[in-house]
């Protein structure tokens, strides 16, 4: 699925005694270095030695049980570092030890999806593990790393930081004596299995399904879970509230049965006029044509109906490449006009003799369905869009059919009581009276912060799953720390932009 580049044969560096190592490394020379430390430092040097000039990459594999050997391939300037998992560490200090490691970690190799499920909640980027006996060799080496520069080692720095505060107690400190006490509401879009979650070209709308899985059960245990509409109650003050944004027919795949087996009272708000759709969103069409004109080669010029930054797709030489890229096709055209959109999407699906993407949404039934099992739903617009790209009628029109689309598809028992999420948070013409006069009891936006009971507008604050990972993996103390409300006030003070 990826392009890849010509390189010489691989070193590969092992402290691993895996008999599979020579499937999964198929061209690589491979050299056991034993499981000492200074055994893997010696067979490292070697390796840089023999390499050095000849473009033969360094590849370093060790086991999850060793992660200090991760630090010791970055000392070495392991070209990649590969951590095959096995099991998940038997005490906290290596357990901290691995999540820092796992900053600097290029693939984590799995042996079946049990084990690949282990490693991502253990701290492995769901975007970087491989399953299986399949050659990861191609795959490794036309990725970028991950990280072997400030950036790496500040999440490495944070990670012990933050398992340090948990088990010092200073984590439990801050969310006994955080200034916001109140309901956290965390909210998503897709939740998608490992594979498709790497290869999905809006990845900062998807989170991998451990992660979801793994996030639920830190909430479960530790805050507890309320319904949307008690926000603002006292009496919910301390738990958390999940919704869902836009109506993903994996809501009802993946999502779902996940929500049942933890109990979760979810609201999902689902943009009416998509509902029961075939057809993708715009966005989803476009990063799914862009994707497979990736993938075939670039072989086409781009025409101009579609933003000139696609023309570097020709050059992405990886997933990860081509993910971003595609990230920033799809941010300019939401500053485009609808038309201009339409027009880029059928520019985009010229691109490539594939298939255009098929229902991305959810069906009525499956609607229906949760519904029925205690899933609430609210409305998200009509059509999802922007209400202030819009006229005043257009807006008004398409606040009100959603709404009462939902009305008359659901019985008042099985919706959310007249609580509406507006697309990227924008009121468009409206203030929070004209809202509060068209019924609505509370209006969602993108705005991070806890909920405090004293509020008493419509307005909800709700934050990102994504937020809550440390740089895309999953990390307990991360998530903690977040929904104390602490750092929220902080990135206000200094006017940064929470991502």
């Amino acid at each position: 699925m990826q392009k890849g580049t010509r390189i010489g044969r691989p070193l590969l560096v092992t402290a691993l005694e895996d008999p599979h190592l020579s499937k999964l490394f198929p061209t690589a020379q491979i050299q056991r270095a034993g499981g000492s430390l200074t055994g893997l430092a010696r067979a490292l040097k070697a390796a840089r030695d023999r390499s050095e000039g000849r473009d033969r990459p360094v590849i370093v594999v060790v086991p999850s049980s060793t992660p200090h050997h991760v630090l010791m391939a970055v000392r070495e300037r392991a070209e990649r570092i590969v951590l095959a998992f096995t099991a998940a560490p038997a005490s906290p200090l290596r357990e901290a030890s691995l999540r820092a490691a796992l900053a600097f970690v290029d693939l984590t190799i799995a042996k079946d999806p049990a084990a690949s499920r282990a490693a991502v909640i253990a701290g492995a980027d769901p975007d970087r593990v491989a399953c299986g006996l399949e050659s990861v060799e191609a795959r490794l080496l036309s990725e970028p790393v991950r990280g072997r520069d400030r950036t790496a080692a500040l999440e490495a720095l944070a990670s012990m930081s933050l398992d340090l505060a948990h088990g010092l107690g200073f984590l439990g400190l801050m969310e006994r004596l955080t200034p916001d006490r109140g309901v956290n509401v965390v909210n998503y879009h897709r939740v998608l299995p490992v594979e498709e979650h790497r290869l999905y070209g809006r990845p900062q709308m998807a989170l991998s399904t451990p992660i979801f899985e793994a996030q639920l059960g830190v909430m479960r245990q530790r805050f507890g879970f309320t319904e949307i509409a008690l926000a603002h109650d006292e009496a919910a003050s301390g738990s958390v509230a999940v919704t869902f944004d836009d109506g993903y027919e994996d809501n009802y795949r993946v999502a779902f049965p996940i929500l049942r087996a933890f109990e979760v009272p979810a609201c999902i708000y689902v943009a009416t006029g998509l509902v029961g759709s075939e057809d993708a969103a715009f966005w989803d069409k476009v990063a799914s044509a862009l994707f497979a004109y990736w993938a075939a080669g670039a072989k086409h010029a781009v025409p101009e109906t579609l933003p000139p930054v696609c023309a570097r797709l020709e050059e992405a030489q990886s997933v990860s490449e081509a993910r971003q890229i595609i990230t920033t096709v799809l941010s300019e055209l939401n500053a485009m006009s609808p038309e201009e959109r339409e027009r880029a999407v059928l520019a985009a699906q010229a691109l490539s003799d594939a298939p255009p993407a098929g229902r991305t949404m959810l069906s009525w039934r499956e609607v229906e369905e949760m519904a029925r099992h205690g899933i609430q739903f609210g409305s998200h617009t009509k059509n999802h869009v922007c209400l202030d790209e819009v006229s005043a009628e257009v807006a008004k029109a398409e606040l009100l059919e959603g709404h009462e689309e939902l009305r008359q598809r659901l019985p008042k028992d099985l919706r959310a009581p007249d609580s509406v999420a507006l697309p990227r948070g924008k009121l468009g013409p409206f203030e929070e009276e004209d809202l509060r006069r068209e019924g609505f009891k509370s209006v969602m936006t993108t705005e991070a912060r806890v909920n405090r009971p004293a509020e008493t507008g419509l307005f909800v604050h709700r934050r990102d799953g994504k937020m809550l990972t440390l740089r895309g993996r999953h990390h307990e103390g991360k998530l903690r720390l977040e929904l104390t409300g602490i750092p929220d006030r902080l990135r206000r003070m200094l006017g940064v932009v929470a991502d």
